[in-house]
């Protein structure tokens, strides 16, 4: 904590500017001074104004350059300094915090530089947008561009721009949540800009891998890597980045609930981030330290700090931390009683959430339709350059021919004449049935790749059309209603903290569900962690008369194993509600789950200790409500659909027996291919 309050310190005297990063501008200010109209001092006048929109701080300063860039290429004709002009202002005012115009600059831009044919800038205007959509919260949309980046990047082998690209990709990965695939990007990223040497963007990539580590609670990582990009950014005397490594420092520490340390550490951020003109930091820092002294039930401070946070994002647009900040209004208004206000800003939070998800939603199916056009776009222009090729070739065989034809007719007679008309009628008659062979294997190979489409396209309706039957099995209505019905029943039992952590364990199960319900294969770790839920909101609701074990073989990482979604609950549901709800016995019973690898598939064996099926059966139909579940038909469905339909057999139901011979239990093995 010294050392940061020296640091401060140190920030508060020199300023948010680099001492050496203001000489160098001072430098390239002074050269662009003396140089007359033209290209040279279009190009002298664009490394200014970046410099300057890079502090920060000198916006205003920036914003001159950039006009003064457009003048010079005003003066001289030059068209392409006055689009270039657009980066430079999109970039100010994407660090001032006006996020529509710079969107505007941007896309002007990419569009004079794309129908100019310069891939080189365009991949510059793309990153640029990738940037200010991802701090606009639109994830979508931030990720195509970035993707378009770094294609153009990689195929022009610009080594530090494809690290950097890399570097972002992550960070949308990230705030997506998708902590692996961020890490594993972020890695990538790193390895080029160890090549550039380039010590900045190294402790970017630490930083943002850091914030992956913490997300996935590996605080010791977290830390290791924060501390990596901190030593850097001191080394490079980068003032700005050194406080963002400290808020990142402080965010560790609220995920370890130790506040009363991470406060005073986001309190003294925000007072160096309120001398830079970034709303997007100030805001964001707002709502951090607004949200921490929540945690610290100061409710009266967390309350004036959020409310200056919504304030400020709703300004500039940044829904991010529009939806945190109502969340955590919503959270100060119920501490205090006020539920009217409370039930307000949830329903703000929850607007905010949803308007995000409605754009990632339309932005997956804008790219995909693009994609498809574009791919069929490219395949035709193929075609038909290969026939023109094809066809100027023959053309030139045909005139060479018809030269000679004729030359041969001026010197022969006119046996020789009608010799040549026939050899010309010979070549008519071979291209003509060239022609028609190529024709006939063209129609063939164009058959035979529709046929590969429809058999692609099948399969995968086929495939999402039983994963959503196999989701509709997991969160089925009576279950549902059950859960509904438990919680109401604690309610008005006056079991309010009870009925809370029911509450929360059913609305954890549900979330896993559909998060995991949104990809073809997950990690074995997040399928158990949804059946520990599942087990423990059902074991609550039976007063603890289920006991359960989950072991995993010491050979299998289940972090790197993934197999197929929503593939287990349904056997365990089975085994509770056919097996174990039955039991006469006022002992617990017991679900045991064990998972083995076996060649190129794990082999799961859940065994209950219940009425077994034969007594099952016979109690559904003396029953007067039957339970219909269609969860088994259709994981086995699924499970041989996956096995490109696999004769063998891939679940097995053994009956359990005690000493007695008298049914004690039903054991489940099932093969599931893995990945």
């Amino acid at each position: 904590m010294k050392n940061f309050l020296l640091l401060l310190l140190m920030l508060t005297v020199s300023g948010a500017v680099p001492v050496v990063g203001q000489t160098k501008i001072d430098s390239l200010m002074a050269s662009s001074a003396g140089l007359p109209f033209g290209q040279k001092k279009i190009n002298a006048l664009r490394r200014v104004a970046w410099e300057l929109a890079k502090t920060r701080t000198q916006l205003a300063l920036a914003r001159q350059y950039a006009d003064s860039i457009v003048l010079v290429a005003k003066a001289i004709n030059d068209a392409d300094g006055v689009a270039v002009a657009n980066l430079y202002y999109g970039v100010i005012n994407k660090h001032g915090g006006d996020f529509e115009n710079a969107l505007d600059h941007f896309g002007r831009y990419i569009r004079y530089f794309r129908a100019a044919g310069d891939s080189v800038k365009v991949g510059i205007g793309q990153f640029e947008t990738g940037v200010l959509e991802r701090e606009r919260g639109n994830y979508e949309a931030s990720l195509r561009a970035f993707q378009e980046a770094l294609r153009i990047n990689e195929a022009k082998g610009d080594v530090y721009a494809t690290g950097n690209t890399l570097n972002s990709i992550g960070s949308i990965y990230g705030r997506m949540q998708q902590w692996d695939n961020a890490i594993a990007t972020y890695r990538r990223g790193l390895v080029y800009f160890e090549k550039e040497k380039d010590r900045g963007a190294q402790a970017n990539a630490y930083g943002n891998m850091a914030n992956a580590f913490s997300n996935k609670k590996d605080y010791k990582q977290a830390e290791l890597h924060f501390q990596k990009a901190l030593a850097i950014h001191k080394e490079q005397r980068m003032e700005w980045a050194v406080v963002k490594d400290h808020v990142n420092i402080a965010a560790l520490l609220n995920k370890q609930e130790k506040y009363a340390e991470a406060l005073p550490i986001y309190q003294q951020t925000l007072a160096i981030r309120q001398k830079l003109p970034n709303k997007a930091d100030i805001a964001g820092n707002l709502y951090y330290v607004g949200f921490t002294q929540l945690k610290l039930k100061q409710y009266a401070a967390a309350k004036e700090n959020l409310l200056k946070a919504l304030e400020m994002a709703e300004e500039i647009g940044a829904k991010p931390v529009i939806g945190d900040a109502n969340a955590a209004l919503s959270e100060v208004y119920t501490a205090q009683d006020d539920y009217q206000k409370a039930l307000e800003q949830y329903k703000k939070h929850t607007a905010t959430k949803d308007s995000v998800m409605n754009l990632q939603i339309s932005g997956r199916l804008n790219e995909l339709q693009v994609k498809y056009e574009t791919g069929e776009k490219d395949k035709r222009i193929v075609l038909l350059a290969k026939e023109k090729e094809i066809l100027a070739k023959e053309k030139m065989i045909l005139a060479k021919e018809k030269a000679i034809q004729e030359q041969e007719a001026l010197r022969q007679a006119t046996i020789r004449r009608m010799y040549g008309i026939g050899l010309v009628f010979l070549c008519i008659l071979s291209a003509l049935a060239f022609v028609m062979v190529r024709q006939r294997i063209k129609s063939q190979r164009a058959m035979a790749e529709k046929n590969d489409e429809l058999k692609t396209a099948r399969f995968q309706r086929e495939l999402s059309e039983l994963e959503l039957k196999a989701l509709r099995a997991q969160i089925n209505p009576h279950f549902l209603f059950n859960c509904m019905n438990s919680i109401n029943q604690m309610i008005l039992g006056g079991e309010s903290e009870k009925a809370s952590l029911y509450l929360g364990k059913f609305s954890k199960l549900v979330r896993l569900i559909l998060e995991n319900s949104d990809s073809k294969e997950i990690s074995l770790t997040s399928e158990l962690a949804t059946i520990r839920s599942y087990i423990e909101l059902e074991e609550l609701r039976f007063k603890g008369k289920i006991n359960y074990r989950i072991d995993v073989d010491e050979s299998i990482d289940p972090e790197d194993t993934y197999i197929p979604s929503m593939i287990l609950q349904p056997f365990v549901e089975n085994a509770i509600w056919h097996g174990l709800m039955h039991r006469v016995s006022n002992e617990p019973g017991t679900i045991a789950i064990s998972v083995a690898n076996q060649h190129e598939h794990l082999t799961c064996l859940i065994e209950d200790n219940g009425v077994g099926r034969g007594k099952s059966t016979s109690l559904n139909e003396q029953s007067v409500i039957k339970n219909k579940s269609m969860g088994l038909k259709i994981t086995e469905e699924r499970l041989r659909f996956l096995n490109h339909g696999a004769a063998s057999q891939l679940i097995y139901f053994t009956d359990l027996m005690n000493a007695f011979n008298q049914p004690a239990g039903t054991r489940v093995e099932i093969r599931i291919p893995v990945s």
